[in-house]
């Protein structure tokens, strides 16, 4: 797993960090793409409208914390192209990366980042011994994440077991999978896989128990 250094100055997260002239904090989504693991701007875009989305859901003002940042990239012929970008917010960050492909490490070193930073400003004050809280943030994420693909395999061995047994449809799909025999809620993650709305709720929800559970634990170092 990639791991990322909480340390202020030290992190990837904090070096593409930028403050607007009122003292503002922000990231810039193109800059903050790589840094989860996405190649695609699109693949990308499609988690920050999840992550939108979320924030609406959960009565915050999306225009807060997605601000638009679009530009007009030039070309040397003349002329341009328009280009979206958004301003994200601490908030808006860790919403994307709570509603990005659960797979990718860097979704969880991201998802450990933004909530240890906001833990830190709730309480206004550094950690005493941050490595040990981030170790065991990340540990408790990377149990969560892990497992996932052998315990689906597990249950598929199980299954073979039992004639007839069969799942009512697949939690995953290959990239070769024909469109028409693709059902229409599925999400396509990056390398061109499909995953079922039941496999990517199952594995959000065990990160983010995981998650929440040694957020809790944090209070001790008040």
């Amino acid at each position: 797993m990639n791991t990322i250094t909480l340390t202020e100055g030290a992190s990837s997260f904090d070096q593409i960090r930028q403050v607007d002239e009122s003292g503002n904090e922000y990231w810039l989504a193109r800059q903050l793409q790589s840094l989860l693991g996405y190649t695609q701007w699109r693949r990308f875009e499609e988690t920050v409208e999840r992550a939108k989305l979320a924030c609406q859901n959960s009565g915050y003002d999306i225009k807060n914390h997605f601000a638009d940042a679009g530009n007009v990239v030039k070309r040397r012929q003349g002329g341009g192209t328009s280009q979206s970008d958004y301003k994200l917010s601490r908030y808006a960050c860790y919403l994307t990366a709570m509603n990005g492909d659960p797979r990718k490490p860097e979704i969880a070193a991201a998802q450990t980042y933004f909530a240890v930073k906001t833990r830190e400003a709730e309480i206004g004050s550094s950690f005493g011994n941050s490595e040990v809280l981030i170790a065991t943030i990340t540990a408790a994420i990377e149990q969560a994440l892990i497992p996932i693909n052998q315990q689906l395999s597990e249950i598929q061995q199980q299954l073979k077991l039992f004639p007839g047994a069969k799942p009512k449809r697949p939690w995953t799909l290959p990239s070769d999978t024909p469109p028409s025999e693709v059902p229409q809620d599925y999400v396509q993650l990056e390398d061109g896989s499909w995953l079922s709305p039941e496999a990517y709720e199952s594995i959000l929800r065990q990160s983010r128990r995981s998650l929440n559970w040694d957020l809790r634990q944090l209070r001790d170092f008040e």
